[in-house]
């Protein structure tokens, strides 16, 4: 799997629950991901920027805590919100994710905060292969051939896209792996890879031995 092997092992999770619920609910979040906690109305802005999930209890989204969720869900790549109904007022603007409600079995909600946390992942480097396209292609526009060939910026770049496209594709399948019938952005199929460049005739070839 590269790198997308470690995409659930490398996760933390923000729970943001009244006190009493915690017992209840951390039990069921996969185990080897890392837990950060807090309770109605409490700040969460500095755990934000650590977490990769978030699960809030309706009655919880109130005050800073649900001002602080709704400026972070107007991001572009902002973490995916599993909201867990118990019986609060409703989330409102908070607008989660996925919204789950009681009796929840924890192989559902982990498996739910599983694909997304995988959804999350993939959309993320999507966005990062576009990102490295278009800078090629900016590159490609503007220099020659013969130029790009011998820039080590280019060849970097280039190299990167590669990487970045495996990394895409290899998430695509951990995501159906966990849900077959998710849906997500493909890849621009007509998008290829360039082919390394020729050896002119004549060229000496490496050699073992």
């Amino acid at each position: 799997m590269g790198g997308a092997a470690y995409v659930l092992d490398k996760t933390t999770v923000l729970v943001v629950m009244p006190r009493a619920q915690h017992d209840k609910y951390e039990p069921m979040l996969p185990d080897d991901w890392r837990l950060r906690t807090a309770t109605p109305g409490e700040s969460v802005r500095s755990l934000l920027p650590q977490v990769n999930v978030i699960v809030c209890a309706d009655e919880a989204a109130v005050g800073r805590t649900k001002e602080q969720l709704v400026e972070r869900t107007t991001r572009a790549a902002a973490e995916p919100i599993v909201g867990v109904q118990t019986g609060g007022d409703g989330f409102s603007t908070l607008s989660p994710t996925v919204v789950v409600e009681p009796p929840i079995a924890g192989d559902e909600l982990r498996e739910t905060l599983q694909t997304l946390r995988i959804r999350s992942a993939y959309d993320d480097a999507i966005r990062e292969y576009y990102s490295l396209v278009d800078c090629m292609s900016a590159m490609e526009t503007n220099r020659s051939g013969q130029r790009l060939d011998d820039d080590p910026v280019y060849q970097r770049i280039q190299g990167a896209r590669k990487r970045q496209r495996e990394r895409v594709e290899t998430l695509r399948d951990l995501l159906i792996e966990h849900n077959p019938d998710a849906a997500f952005t493909p890849l621009d199929a007509s998008i290829t890879e360039p082919a390394p460049p020729e050896r002119p005739s004549g060229a000496a070839t490496d050699r073992q031995g």
